[in-house]
């Protein structure tokens, strides 16, 4: 009797071969997820060790008269343990290295005597801005998001602008069209230093100090306005080119009583006649606007610089160019 040789299980054959394929793509597609994984990391790292020797050896640790310095990839920016992504931050630190006095922001609810309490609803909802640890350039910024019940600034206490010449370079993008983004904005007081929303009690009459928005027709507009005057200048030549989620350098100048002007990725703007006379000294608030907790807003702000001085023009291309290095933005002079 011949006994018959079996014929292998094809079915078994391929599926054991299938098993195995499949085993080692997903043995392969682990190893090439960790690659990238570990890779991402290390450009992040990268690029963050980059912006911090941008920073720690840039024009702006040599130059004087600096009010306040906030940015955020330095250690010293912010609490360490509030750099967690889309968590709320409460303090964004002042990084003047010419000054032992500090101009720090805090978040403004009033949790001790240092803070700024001025919502109008008890049921309004405050806090910090929020950290973005993927943000500008892939670098840390803060974002501010403002709707009708609820909002996210900062406050300083005391700034003293008096009757000098000023320049102010911040580095923002605009999340959405309509943002009436208020970037500095007075803190309303009454007569007895109290603070107020109601802009009929206020001396200062809640006007904005310095803001900038943009209209749904991709229009930018800048404001700077004092006690008892203003200048409100629009470009509109800018249809197509300024659009959300596009980093900007947004600079202002004032040559006291002589000009004031306005800069996008270091191109002119605008200009005018400096007319607003003296700045009271203070308190300020950054993303939010004074009295109008209806006003809607959603932008990125990374980094804010503000001298009380009159800055040359080489200096001010070597602040420019520190900014365009650090956040990749091209700049257009």
């Amino acid at each position: 009797m011949i006994n018959k040789i079996k014929k292998p299980n094809k079915h078994i054959s391929i599926k054991a071969y299938t098993m195995i394929e499949v085993s080692l793509l997903i043995i392969v597609l682990g190893i090439l997820i960790t690659g990238i994984y570990q890779g991402t990391n290390i450009y992040r790292e990268t690029v963050t060790s980059r912006s911090q020797s941008l920073t720690q050896n840039s024009i702006l640790g040599r130059t004087n008269n600096i009010l306040l310095w906030y940015e955020t990839t330095l250690s010293s920016s912010l609490i360490s343990a509030q750099r967690k992504d889309s968590q709320p931050i409460t303090q964004w630190f002042d990084n003047n290295q010419k000054s032992v006095d500090k101009n720090n922001a805090s978040a403004s609810q009033k949790i001790d005597d240092t803070r700024i309490d001025y919502e109008a609803s008890a049921g309004f909802s405050s806090s910090g801005p929020l950290y973005i640890e993927k943000g500008i350039n892939y670098l840390p910024t803060l974002r501010f998001k403002n709707t009708s019940n609820s909002s996210q600034f900062l406050a300083v206490n005391s700034i003293k602008l008096g009757s000098s010449s000023l320049a102010i370079f911040l580095v923002m993008q605009f999340k959405s069209y309509s943002s009436n983004a208020y970037i500095f904005d007075r803190i309303c007081t009454k007569t007895n230093g109290s603070v107020t929303v109601i802009e009929s009690e206020a001396i200062n009459q809640c006007r904005p100090v310095f803001s900038v928005n943009i209209s749904p027709q991709n229009l930018i507009n800048f404001t700077l306005t004092n006690q008892s005057a203003s200048l409100n200048s629009t470009t509109n030549n800018l249809s197509n080119i300024v659009a959300k989620n596009t980093p900007y350098l947004i600079q202002f100048e004032r040559d006291f009583n002589q000009t004031l002007k306005f800069y996008l990725n270091g191109k002119l703007l605008s200009s005018g006649v400096d007319n607003l006379s003296q700045f009271d000294s203070l308190p300020l608030k950054i993303g939010r606007h004074a009295s109008l907790s209806s006003v809607e807003s959603e932008f990125d702000l990374s980094e804010i610089v503000i001298i009380e001085d009159k800055i040359d023009n080489e200096r001010k291309k070597e602040i420019e160019n520190y900014f365009s290095k650090k956040y990749s933005i091209k700049l257009n002079r």
